[in-house]
């Protein structure tokens, strides 16, 4: 008898873990796949404010180099006007 009742009560114990296990292990997937979603949203957020930053950079730089002739275009006119009233060049 004991032959019997020892192996199917220990398999519908290892089947009832079994199934624990495995709605906890979902419930884990489920909490992951809602974590991914979430981080997936983030890193496409951090892509758009990227690509919005490097376009504003581009034109800062741009703005920056035209500002800088316009500075100091006038002073290398001034520069070459002393060196020729000195007498350098």
């Amino acid at each position: 008898m004991e032959y019997v009742i020892g192996p199917v009560l220990g398999m519908l114990i290892g089947l009832k873990f079994t199934h624990y296990t495995g709605k906890k292990n979902q419930a884990a997937l489920e909490a992951l796949k809602a974590s991914c979603d979430s981080t997936t949203e983030a890193v496409i957020n951090l892509t758009t404010r990227v690509e919005a930053t490097e376009k504003t950079v581009e034109v800062i730089d741009k703005q920056t180099l035209q500002k800088m002739v316009t500075t100091l275009q006038p002073v290398a006119t001034s520069i070459q006007d002393i060196q020729s009233f000195v007498g350098m060049k």
